[in-house]
């Protein structure tokens, strides 16, 4: 799991490094400095930087903003104060280098004439107008994409389910336990702020084991992997344990605020669906196959045996368990699909 959370930041970290230094490097190639060495480093400089800050902050000290604040808001406190970043970086990235190649003292050359000109009548105001876009811009489509789910945006972009594919894919029917008694407890606004919450405080074992929320379906989530990414390390499975651990460890913020910790169970299938994007007016990527409707029936099951996660028999033969792990067949259910499906479940064994 420790991978997994560690390559997915290291992606997140590569795509803002990639595109902070493209448009560090853009300004001097349009700003007709292509030939500037102090211009090309600034760039360079500044794009690694910023783009090693942005990664920071959205990865590391931005995640109560996502609770706390609504949008609109996010996105300009956040371009606010990374453009305020921005405009220190670049004063201080270019007297730095400027002093260094002017043969000069910092100190003397922040007293120059040639800094005062830089300031008053260079490209400073072009550059801070040209930081603040580009943050918005950054700021705004990485939002986009954090509502949209991960990699939708980019997907619709590209077109790369314009037209319809089809994959095998893992997937987890997670849902809540008496959801209908804890919304008659609670109340309709309550219930759907602890559902709300519940879903935030499982996304991160979730998107660490490489998984991708689909949709949310009243109490339940859907989430699917590519089957190389779903089996490694069962993954797929992992996510579901680390759910639990996560929700444990904050057992006291639920049950001082609702009265409960939540409890829920999960069923997870392996099948092939035809994914592709549909509408119009309002566009999204949607998957279909017999996968999504014997999955459903796998996770009801749960309630039926007792069971706090079942696992088909064509998933579980495609992973394979680490020691201390053991599979416990548990029943058979009937699908219109695929006939009979046999699940199991995983619980481990002591190590002595």
């Amino acid at each position: 799991m420790t991978a997994g959370i560690g390559n997915r930041k290291l992606r997140i970290t590569g795509r803002f490094l990639l595109v902070g230094i493209s448009f560090g490097l853009i300004y001097p190639i349009i700003g007709r400095e292509i030939f500037d060495p102090i211009a090309l480093l600034n760039g360079l400089m500044i794009g690694i930087i910023g783009s090693l800050f942005l990664s920071v902050s959205e990865l590391y000290l931005n995640n109560p903003l996502k609770r706390k604040m609504k949008f609109i808001p996010q996105v300009l406190l956040k371009t606010g104060y990374y453009t305020a970043f921005f405009v220190l970086l670049i004063l201080l990235v270019y007297s730095v280098n400027r002093s260094i190649f002017s043969q000069k003292g910092y100190v003397e050359y922040l007293r120059s004439d040639e800094f005062s000109s830089f300031i008053i009548h260079g490209d400073f105001n072009i550059i801070i107008g040209y930081t603040l876009l580009i943050s918005a811009a950054i700021i705004f489509t990485h939002q986009m994409s954090l509502k949209m789910g991960q990699g939708v945006l980019l997907n619709m972009i590209f077109g790369k389910y314009h037209h319809p594919t089809k994959e095998e894919r893992v997937f987890m029917f997670l849902d809540l336990n008496d959801s209908t008694s804890l919304a008659e407890k609670l109340g309709e606004v309550r219930f759907n702020q602890l559902i709300n919450e519940f879903f935030q405080d499982i996304t991160d074992p979730i998107v660490n084991s490489n998984g991708l929320i689909y949709r949310y379906v009243g109490d339940e989530v859907v989430v699917t992997w590519k089957v190389d990414a779903g089996t490694k390390n069962i993954n797929c499975i992992r996510a579901f344990f680390k759910a639990i651990e996560v929700i444990n460890s904050k057992r006291e913020k639920y049950l001082n605020k609702y009265g409960i910790l939540p409890q829920f169970c999960a069923g997870f299938h392996i099948g092939y669906v035809v994914i592709g994007q549909v509408g119009d007016v309002k566009s999204q990527i949607v998957f279909s196959g017999h996968v999504l409707y014997e999955g459903g029936i796998i996770e009801k099951s749960c309630r039926s045996t007792g069971q706090s996660h079942l696992i088909s028999e064509a998933l579980m033969d495609k992973l394979t368990l680490p020691r201390f792990f053991i599979k416990k067949y548990v029943c058979d259910v009937e699908t219109e699909s695929s006939g009979t499906v046999k699940l199991y479940t995983i619980t481990t064994q002591d190590k002595a």
